[in-house]
């Protein structure tokens, strides 16, 4: 069997409020039937501030700036519950209501763990993300509507919860 760990497909994607403190929420909810393909966690290279000497082609000092990271997926299971995990307002499996006032801050803690490979599997936990989401209801035979999450990362208020916790377990 192979040592090497592997990040394929998904077992889960969990959602749910931030932990007491900023850390990561301990109560978080299963969002089944994830659209194929559609799950990402990106952290992009940083910008670089070059630095140069007079008279020279080559960079004295490149300082590092800041990268985002992201996460997105999206659900074909367009219930009420999902709806308000992913928009804000109030949702049952079976119904949703969407605020009465403007949602200008919807933060969740977010855990996705892959498939087994080589006996492996990564899990991967967000404490704190901005979640910026839409749906995408299409009425057609031949495609289904979907209810998009994306979010962008954020540090976690108490001080001592990193913002990215990636775990192999065997």
């Amino acid at each position: 069997m192979s040592s090497t760990t592997r990040c394929v497909g998904l077992v889960s994607v969990k959602v749910g409020a931030v932990g007491g403190a900023g850390g990561m929420g301990s109560t978080l909810t299963t969002i089944e039937y994830i659209a194929e393909g559609s799950a990402v966690f990106a952290w992009a290279k940083p910008t670089a501030t070059k630095l140069y000497n007079e008279d020279s082609d080559f960079p004295d000092v490149i300082i590092q700036g800041v990268s985002d990271k992201t996460i997105e997926f999206a659900t074909r299971d367009v219930n009420g519950a999902n709806f308000a995990l992913a928009l804000g307002g109030t949702g049952t499996t079976s119904a949703y209501t969407a605020p009465l006032t403007a949602v200008t801050v919807l933060e969740k803690s977010i855990e996705v763990v892959t498939k087994t490979i080589n006996d492996k599997l990564l899990t991967i936990q967000l404490p704190r993300v901005s979640l910026m989401s839409g749906v995408d209801l299409k009425f057609s035979k031949t495609e289904t509507g979907n209810i998009n999450f994306a979010g962008e990362l954020l540090l976690p208020t108490n001080g001592t919860t990193p913002p990215i916790t990636v775990t192999v377990s065997t």
